[in-house]
């Protein structure tokens, strides 16, 4: 691994995690999208993203935040 590679990887993620809480803010806008997808416009969509959005502020860190609502959204 190259030093460009770890700054690419690791260090830029990293700092942009750490500017502010735009990822936390993303995060949250993906969630319902993420259910309208996999679950459609039902009542099972609404209950999904309550869960999602209670384990949202279960997670510590923004990056982390961001990551489950991104898996959430690929799943």
């Amino acid at each position: 691994m190259t030093a460009k590679d770890i700054l690419v990887v690791i260090v830029i993620p990293l700092a942009l995690a750490e500017i502010g809480p735009w990822c936390g803010w993303i995060a949250e806008r993906l969630l319902p999208w993420a259910a309208r997808l996999r679950y459609g416009d039902t009542d099972r969509a609404v209950v999904r993203l309550e869960e999602w959005s209670g384990d949202l502020g279960d997670i510590p860190g923004q990056l982390t935040k961001l990551a489950y609502s991104v898996g959430q959204l690929a799943a």
